[in-house]
């Protein structure tokens, strides 16, 4: 059984508070990235477990968010809003290489369709001003 839509909307606000919050330290940021990996490849699991009978869950129109997905954990998806903001988050960071690396990561690892923010949180990435990428 599909559970229901969250009980609030993923505006872009949300998702500029979860990345300032992110941003506060890059271990935060990694453990975000990490953390809707599992649920991507948990949810992978759990739609084949059931041999395709999630099928329907995984179409669009789920609030707006482009891109297949699995349901993760517990029957969460990895919404491009989630990862919109891990992208936000490396753009704060000044992580320049790790913002390019995440946004192709959206299609290639999450099965997702970056949207306009997922443009603009690149764009922004991109003009931080110059400085040494950290953690590196």
């Amino acid at each position: 059984m599909p559970r229901p839509p969250l009980p609030f909307d993923q505006s872009r606000q949300l998702v500029r508070t979860v990345a300032e919050h992110l941003s506060l330290a890059l271990s935060r940021t990694d453990d975000a990235y990490f953390l809707l990996t599992d649920m991507h490849v948990r949810g992978e699991g759990d739609a084949r477990a059931n041999d395709g009978a999630n099928e329907s869950e995984s179409s669009d129109g789920d609030g707006g968010e482009s891109g297949g997905g699995g349901t993760g954990a517990g029957g969460l998806k990895v919404t491009t809003s989630a990862v919109n903001a891990v992208l936000e988050a490396c753009g704060r960071l000044h992580q320049l290489d790790r913002t390019f690396a995440t946004f192709d990561d959206v299609r290639h690892v999450f099965d997702l369709t970056p949207d306009l923010v997922s443009y603009n949180a690149l764009l922004l990435a991109c003009a931080q001003p110059r400085a040494p990428q950290a953690g590196e």
